[in-house]
């Protein structure tokens, strides 16, 4: 609260002293020639007080609308995530309007709450319109799952923290006050081998050994057996489809073969190129077939180029597609648009759906890369240099074993332990 006092000094001359009062601080004044400006300064600092006990810096104040403008300016365009565009969409338009500093990790967790309780947006099957919330055949909400909505706080703390950091318009980052959800995105899928033990017998049937009335009927009774012999059947029983028989029919086949012996993700594969050349713009990765590896310029996560060597069944699968290439196009999977890779959607969800596949998503096929080079004794570098991880901790999420790996791993510690009494250390003991 402001107080003006009129006083005379000892020459006479008069005097105005405006003094602000603030509860549990010091009182602090300043003397004027004029009452107008004594009231100016006290309403002025008043005001300035006001916005101190709100929260809100009495310099120069940014609004989310106008951090998120200059963000956009300035790295989004070297941001491949699609996602991070709706991400920024969403935050201005929820709290565009309201100061930096102001924004509370209350308010975060307000919003956090909306976006976990309301329906995820995408696009209409039958009017194509997007932005249209999403429900089940129930009628229940399609809501967002955890890992999604964590990603909205995620990317408004990376803008925060460039506003602090580099920018200099705010002082603190409210995202990092707000606990973070417990995800759990894990999945353990990956592709079961060509033989199974069928009960009862003692030797497991190899998928190749069943006439056709057994595949059928294995099919039927185990489901998750012979999922790696059943996919590359559906695969290689495209050439015969009349819609895909003139247009590369055994190229799905290829791509299987490439991913599952190279561990790369389905768009890195769709997106090879045989040579660095300004055909396309920035390939990603690129085919040596004199030096038989492939060069990895960026990936995911990991801008570092790496080499990758390309194992035999690749190589003889390269060859041909080599010599089916465009020579006005360096892609390896090209389609009849210039310069644009072939679209394996729909001939990979046939070949799913045709091998009775349950539970599989397509990137469940670095899972199955990694699961088996891991059960064939790879280490742990040796998996992550195959699926160009940047972390340990990356490939070991990728890393599966399978029950029949484990019991015969038991078996041999039970039987070394218990029946052959030797040390289990390839080590010999010295006296």
């Amino acid at each position: 609260m402001a107080h003006i006092r009129k006083y005379y000094t000892s020459k006479g001359d008069v005097r105005y002293s405006a003094e602000i009062r603030i509860k549990g601080s010091k009182p602090y004044s300043k003397t004027f020639h004029r009452m107008t400006d004594a009231k100016l300064w006290a309403q002025q600092s008043t005001e300035k007080t006001q916005r101190q006990t709100a929260g809100i810096s009495t310099t120069r104040q940014y609004t989310l609308t106008e951090a998120i403008e200059r963000y956009r300016i300035e790295y989004l365009p070297t941001i491949k995530r699609a996602a991070v565009k709706y991400v920024l969409n969403w935050w201005e338009r929820e709290l565009g309007e309201v100061y930096l500093s102001t924004i509370t990790p209350a308010d975060l967790i307000k919003f956090r709450t909306k976006l976990l309780n309301q329906p995820k947006l995408g696009r209409c099957k039958k009017t194509g319109h997007a932005t249209v919330p999403l429900y089940n055949a129930d009628g229940t909400p399609i809501l967002r799952k955890p890992k999604t909505v964590q990603n909205y706080l995620d990317v408004l703390s990376v803008l925060y923290n460039k506003a602090i950091l580099e920018w200099e318009w705010v002082d603190r980052n409210p995202v990092q006050r707000v606990k973070k959800l417990k995800i759990n995105d894990e999945r353990t899928r990956f592709l079961s081998d060509h033989n199974h033990l069928w009960p009862g017998e003692e030797k497991p049937r190899h998928w190749d050994s069943l006439p056709t009335q057994l595949k059928a009927e294995a099919v039927k009774k185990f489901p998750r057996a012979y999922e790696l012999p059943r996919l590359i059947d559906a695969l290689k029983s495209q050439q015969s489809l009349e819609k895909v028989q003139n247009n590369k029919p055994l190229w799905a086949y290829y791509l299987f073969v490439v991913q599952l012996g190279l561990g790369l993700r389905l768009s890195e594969a769709t997106h090879m190129v045989w040579e660095e050349n300004d055909v396309i713009e920035h390939p990603v990765v690129i085919v040596d077939m004199k030096r038989s590896v492939l060069l990895l310029k960026s990936t995911k996560q990991d801008t570092s180029p790496r080499l990758k060597p390309l194992c035999d069944e690749v190589m003889t699968v390269l060859n041909i597609l080599y010599a089916e290439r465009r020579y006005d196009c360096p892609l390896v999977f090209h389609s009849a648009v210039p310069h644009k890779p072939l679209r394996f959607d729909r001939r990979l969800q046939r070949a799913v759906r045709e091998a009775g596949l349950q539970d599989f998503r397509w990137h469940d096929l670095r899972h199955t890369t990694a699961s088996y080079l891991s059960m064939l004794g790879a280490g742990q570098r040796e998996v992550m240099e195959a699926l160009h991880h940047r972390s340990m901790k990356s490939s070991q999420r990728y890393q599966h074993l399978t029950c029949d790996h484990l019991r015969g791993l038991m078996n041999r510690l039970t039987n070394t332990v218990l029946e052959e009494k030797e040390s289990p250390s390839r080590f010999e003991h010295t006296s």
